[in-house]
């Protein structure tokens, strides 16, 4: 009798999504949506609202303007909460997702109010590589303030160091008490902090820079006459270098032949005792 063996191939397909955001610095206004009172964020971001009681209940949502109330702090157009009238909120408010490179900072910057002067409003900010609220709560709390009574918009920051290169988002948490009012929301912005890019405002030069289509960086400056130029990735690793001479208080150095991304542009005094530092995105 011969003995037959059945071999049987499963076949699968692992779809990984890429970033939303392709490049940084990345801003939103939430301008430009359709509606209002609605979930019509921009492209990119979700919410979710982990509450039971569905009475009384809303998570987060786009809001106008309106003839009553001045709710976005530019233009039209913000987010909000509303808060649930029998339980402790626990909405969640997630941005796009951005590829993050081990070794960097990331900084978020946010404006936040509250519409009444009783209400005392509490909102956490945590980083995280999956925009689901039982996933993002277990992360590092970057952002906390548990008594906002501010009417006026006022800015938030929060920020922090990747461990590895893989795609993240921020999420925003809110976990006010039952029956508070209102907080929003407006004029998100990521980016990278630069690493020596406060410069000491003793020793580095005064300055202006441009970066023109025919891929040419160029620092301006009277007070530079002759300097060593690198072009990094955003890794820290040197695409190029040069020194540069000038007699008309310019220095250049070009940018063509490289790929497609976001690079960092440093400008040294010749004996490295001052850097400028400036992004440059080549499409």
């Amino acid at each position: 009798m011969k003995l037959c063996t059945l071999i049987i191939l499963f076949a699968f397909t692992i779809t990984i999504s890429a970033q939303d955001i392709t490049s940084l610095p990345y801003q939103t206004s939430f301008e430009g949506v359709e509606g209002n009172l609605n979930e019509n964020f921009p492209q990119g971001w979700s919410a979710e609202d982990l509450n039971l009681d569905v009475l009384g209940n809303q998570g987060w949502q786009i809001i106008k303007n309106s003839d009553f109330a001045q709710n976005a702090r530019t233009d039209s157009t913000a987010v909000h909460m509303f808060s649930n009238t029998s339980e402790a909120n626990d909405d969640w408010l997630f941005t796009p997702s951005f590829n993050v490179t081990e070794g960097l900072t990331y900084n978020l910057k946010f404006w936040y109010k509250v519409n009444a002067f009783n209400s005392f409003e509490k909102l956490k900010v945590h980083a995280g590589t999956s925009a689901i609220a039982m996933n993002m709560a277990t992360t590092q709390v970057l952002w906390d303030e548990d008594n906002l009574t501010n009417t006026e918009y006022m800015e938030g920051q929060a920020t922090f160091t990747a461990e590895s290169d893989e795609i993240m988002h921020f999420g925003f948490h809110y976990y006010s008490d039952e029956f508070q009012f209102i907080l929003l929301l407006d004029d998100i912005e990521i980016d990278i902090i630069i690493p020596g890019g406060s410069d000491d405002p003793i020793t580095a030069p005064k300055y202006s820079f441009n970066y023109s289509e025919n891929g040419d960086a160029t620092f301006y400056s009277r007070d530079i006459d002759h300097a060593l130029i690198n072009i990094t990735d955003m890794s820290g690793r040197k695409i190029k270098s040069q020194k540069s001479f000038s007699n008309e208080g310019s220095l250049n150095i070009s940018t063509e032949g490289l790929p497609k991304g976001l690079y960092l542009v440093s400008l040294f005094g010749i004996n490295e005792d001052w850097k400028i530092t400036e992004k440059v995105l080549i499409n």
